[in-house]
């Protein structure tokens, strides 16, 4: 899906529009391992009338450590679910202070798709 937005020039459907889960201690994202054993696991806790995420068993552990450590911590989804954070597309990139060209773009230029342009050959 990605590469045909790229193909098409729709450049704006190449990125998430909702954040992604992110785990309450490390930051990273709750995704799991790509390819045959993909299995993305949200390891929740609930402490004190609040959900925490976490992204392994080993983040839930050190959070349940101490718990009062780190309770108060809001995370980037925390904080665009509580207004820190404005809804908006660019919202994030604006709250961590990037600019436009900041934010970046494909490194090579999109080159790289040019070899979806064109059907692939069969093999004699």
């Amino acid at each position: 899906m990605v590469i045909e937005n790229i193909l098409q020039g729709e450049f704006d459907k190449t990125v998430p529009e909702a954040p992604p889960l992110l785990c309450n201690m490390c930051g990273l994202e709750v995704s799991g391992v790509a390819g045959d054993r993909w299995a993305a696991k949200d390891h929740y806790l609930d402490h004190e009338d609040r959900r925490y995420h976490f992204c392994s068993d080993v983040c839930q552990w050190i959070f349940r450590l101490e718990p009062d450590r780190y309770k108060g911590h809001d995370s980037l989804i925390d904080r665009a679910f509580n207004g820190t954070i404005p809804p908006g597309p660019d919202s994030f990139y604006e709250y961590m202070g990037h600019s436009f060209v900041e934010r970046g773009v494909c490194g090579y230029d999109y080159d790289w798709v040019d070899g979806y342009r064109k059907p692939l050959k069969k093999s004699a």
